[in-house]
């Protein structure tokens, strides 16, 4: 099976190879960045006694990467990507009087988050077209790699006394190789003159995703047992792929390059400012108090952010941006407003640091408190045309949330934040 996929894997490469150096002038008009959100779902297991349901819900999945299209033919497209997949993970557990405990117990516990690595190589088939729009079906074989290979060992107890309890233990164990199918339906269209493409899609996984063993053992009715259980990571989702060096015409790009040198020479002059805004996701991770034990806990989400910029030239290397920021971390919604010293350490290259102060905005139960300090770093990479990508990453100071339904208290908000951006 490996040697298969190596002597597949060389072909697609040469194959690729050879049409890119056919045309090379305009290579990078076909380069797309991607992003996505999905669900993995279906979990199974043999439990199945009174009272007492323990399970998975879907994980909430963002996706981000980057991919090349490579025309085969009047109507195929070959669209070869690397993407990573950042999974949130929930554990649920319901218990009933069923189950000779005197109460209705319901509980939602965030066990992290993985890292996926997926490699897909789509091929899209157009059913319909014109000169603007175009709808068709994509079908990829996937190879999915997690950075690790773990084995988890959990242990869930409820009950009064000693001699009175329910208790749930379980062994985990996950796949590092994992391969799968996808089935997309895709629209090609244009947002003003920047091409897009919106995929709707399903992946079938031929693995599981993780699997392991569990004992149960109930002191109220002396019911017993263990068994297996499997979590598949079937995903349904959507994802945009947007071509950013594929849109216009060439008088147009030269006229508005022109504008560009122009506003970039004026920004060069100390004193001056440029106005922007951005977007991106959060990976937030909350660090806390476990209510019950004292130990470390927390929660970890993937969510959105935005907001407006105001980056100032202060000398020949340093800049100082002054942001406010509207984020999200587990259904609060926080106001960030950092202060950042930007030192220009390559051609297009910029490293920043600086304080910021998070407000948390919405009326909310779990909040501790609504104004916190933190400290933002990070990266930001110039593009043509006045885009930007950055990737940075946000140190809470302050104990701002707890959250009673997860179990956790007195959480510190860090934030791995990854964005574009336009300066005007």
């Amino acid at each position: 099976m490996k040697t298969k996929l190596i002597t597949l894997t060389v072909l697609l490469l040469s194959y690729i190879t050879v049409n890119a150096q056919e045309d090379t002038t305009n290579w990078y008009q076909n380069l797309h960045v991607k992003v996505g959100y999905a669900d993995n779902f279906s979990f199974s297991s043999d439990l199945n006694v009174a009272g007492y349901e323990t399970y998975v819900p879907t994980n909430a999945t963002f996706r981000l990467g980057l991919g090349y299209d490579f025309s085969l033919g009047n109507k195929w497209t070959l669209s070869p990507s690397a993407e990573i997949d950042w999974i949130r993970i929930i554990d649920e557990t319901v218990i009933t009087p069923d189950s000779g405990l005197d109460r209705f117990s319901t509980s939602r516990t965030s066990s992290g988050s993985e890292l996926n690595i997926i490699l897909s190589a789509p091929f899209e088939y157009q059913i319909l077209s014109n000169d603007k729009n175009s709808f068709g079906i994509a079908v990829s074989p996937q190879i999915n790699f997690r950075s690790f290979n773990d084995v988890g060992l959990g242990t869930s107890v409820d009950g009064d006394a000693s001699s009175n309890r329910i208790r749930y233990e379980s062994t985990e164990r996950n796949r590092i190789f994992r391969p799968s199918l996808l089935l997309g339906l895709n629209y090609n269209f244009k947002l003003g003159a920047l091409p897009v493409r919106a995929q709707a899609f399903y992946s079938h996984s031929f693995a599981p995703a993780y699997f392991g063993e569990y004992t149960y053992s109930n002191d109220f009715n002396g019911e017993t047992q263990t068994g297996e259980y499997e979590f598949d990571g079937h995903q349904a989702g959507v994802s945009l792929a947007f071509f950013p060096f594929g849109n216009g015409n060439r008088e147009k790009k030269e006229k508005k390059e022109k504008v560009v040198q122009e506003r970039k020479e004026r920004s060069e002059i100390k004193g001056s400012s440029r106005f922007g805004y951005k977007m991106g996701v959060n990976f937030s991770d909350i660090t806390a108090i476990d209510s019950n034990t004292g130990g470390l806990s927390g929660f970890v989400g993937t969510e959105l952010y935005g907001g407006l910029f105001i980056d100032t030239k202060i000398s020949n290397k340093w800049n100082l941006q002054n942001e406010a920021t509207f984020s999200f971390t587990d259904e609060n919604m926080f106001l960030e407003i950092p202060i950042l010293f930007k030192r220009q350490v390559g051609r297009n290259f910029w490293a920043f640091a600086g304080p910021k102060a998070q407000i948390v905005v919405n009326e909310s139960l779990e909040i501790d408190r609504n104004f916190g300090a933190g400290l933002d770093f990070g990266f930001q990479y110039d593009l043509p045309k006045d885009f930007f990508i950055e990737a940075r990453y946000g140190i809470g100071l302050s104990r701002q949330i707890s959250d009673f339904q997860l179990g956790f208290e007195g959480g510190k908000r860090n934030v791995l934040r990854v964005g574009v951006g336009i300066k005007f």
